[in-house]
């Protein structure tokens, strides 16, 4: 079996089902056999129905899942759901032979290769198969105790939120907008192209920051995981739906806030050019691979650190959908596909990023700066104040970062709402030139659009 692809488990459902709550209770029984004393037993129930419903949800019977138990402890937990809890009645499913291991976690000091660190591989048993077999998926919903905010330490280790952060004007703005747009897709009837209705949790976004309120900020949900094939075969309410793509986001806000232009001026080499992710001296690697490598230069904390990311970058087609997967690698991750640079890389990486200054030299100061944290910040409020528009005219949308999946009889008020809000966010530098967007169809036509952002009298 190949389990390049294994997805990780992550607990984040919930169920009411009352046999959700027959099989939790089996398992909380389990754990609690042949203690003397018997402690937070609530709590353990309620833990319980989240990791059977999310076990349940799972797309697939096999995963991945870490039991470090450093990962679970309140200090330096890695994920809101890592509790001790969660840990030890997963460690009593296993026991109970509802979860098995396929496949042992390989520890970064038994390999000299890349798949040091690969965390175990498990999956769900027959007998567990058998005992959720009656449970529909539309049964399971979101954990009903996850935040609609959530934060990271520059250590990525969990901010434990106190009510006064969370009742921040701020927070409570981004809590209404999602809560409400949760509403507004559970009512519009989201369906794959098969038919299959998307399940709750999949619709369930969350605005993510990390190190601070000003770093970071962009929402994220589960749905986004899904191939552009598989969205755009999305219904909403019967209809077919298309997609709406900025093009270039990052570069462009660097662009107005940094040099008051909507456009690059030409490069030293090249007259006339203006995709910031157009390298002509690489035309052997794709679009979507030089996208990675120049979004790396702008995301890394300097251009030593730059270089050594561009290193670590692999590309490589996916089996099924046959889609391009672009990642950077650090430390033991385990790599897929191969390295963009085979050659002498670190000597490529360098020679790839003065390529890049001598035919973009307007980017050339946001090199090693780090600013991805920051331009997430203003992107990730784009799109929560579109998200507002779009609740209040009850049209339901998907957001994928800088990317809009609407109906297509929506394709005009989604770009009519872009324009409006960019221009009252970004303030005086949104309020000249144009937008450059893609349209996308359901049947995969793609089609260039100009968003005008001239001050209407």
């Amino acid at each position: 079996m190949q389990y390049t692809d294994v997805k990780f488990l992550g607990i984040k459902a919930y169920s009411d089902h009352p046999e959700v709550y027959k099989v939790a209770d089996i398992l909380v029984e389990a754990y609690f056999n042949k203690m003397s004393r018997i402690k937070n037993r609530a709590l353990m129930v309620r833990n319980s129905r989240k990791l059977v419903a999310s076990l349940l949800l799972h797309d697939d019977d096999v995963f991945r899942f870490t039991t470090k138990t450093s990962y679970f402890s309140t200090k330096t937990r890695k994920q809101v759901w890592m509790t001790n809890g969660i840990l030890n009645l997963f460690h009593t499913a296993v026991k109970l032979g509802w979860v098995v291991v396929d496949k042992e976690a390989i520890p970064p000091y038994a390999s000299k290769k890349s798949n040091g660190g690969m965390a175990t591989i498990y999956s769900r048993s027959l007998m567990f198969n058998n005992l959720v077999v009656s449970i529909d998926i539309n049964d399971v919903i979101h954990d009903p105790d996850m935040f609609r905010v959530e934060l990271k330490g520059e250590d990525e280790v969990m901010v434990e939120l106190s009510p006064p952060i969370l009742n921040h004007p701020n927070n409570q703005r981004t809590i209404k907008a999602l809560n409400d747009h949760y509403k507004l897709l559970l009512d519009s009837d989201v369906r794959y192209a098969d038919g299959r209705l998307v399940d709750k949790v999949s619709l369930f976004f969350i605005r993510k920051y990390k190190g601070g309120f000003d770093s970071g900020g962009r929402i994220y949900a589960d749905i986004q995981n899904k191939s552009k094939a598989e969205r755009l075969g999305l219904t909403i309410r019967g209809d077919s739906a298309g997609s709406l793509d900025i093009s270039q986001l990052h570069p462009m806000l660097i662009l107005r806030l940094v040099h008051g232009v909507d456009k690059e001026r030409s490069g030293l080499l090249i007259p006339g050019l203006h995709d910031a992710y157009s390298m002509p001296d690489y035309e052997d690697l794709s679009r979507a691979v030089h996208k990675t490598l120049i979004n790396t230069l702008f995301n890394a904390p300097s251009e030593k650190s730059a270089v050594y990311a561009l290193m670590s970058t692999h590309w490589w087609h996916d089996e099924i959908s046959g889609e391009l997967k672009v990642a950077t690698y650090d430390g033991n991750t385990k790599r897929k596909g191969q390295r963009v640079f085979l050659t002498s890389p670190k000597k490529s990486s360098i020679n790839y990023i003065e390529s890049f200054k001598r035919h973009h030299p307007m980017y050339v100061e946001a090199i090693g700066r780090g600013l991805g944290v920051t331009l997430q910040a203003i992107d990730g409020t784009l799109i929560e104040r579109i998200i507002e528009v779009a609740n209040e005219a009850k049209v339901p949308l998907i957001p994928v970062h800088d990317e809009f999946i609407v109906r297509e009889k929506d394709r005009v008020f989604i770009q009519v709402v872009l324009e409006r809000v960019f221009r009252d966010w970004i303030g005086e530098k949104g309020q000249f030139g144009t937008i450059g967007a893609k349209w996308t169809s359901a049947d995969g036509v793609e089609e260039s659009v100009l968003i005008d952002l001239s001050i209407q009298s």
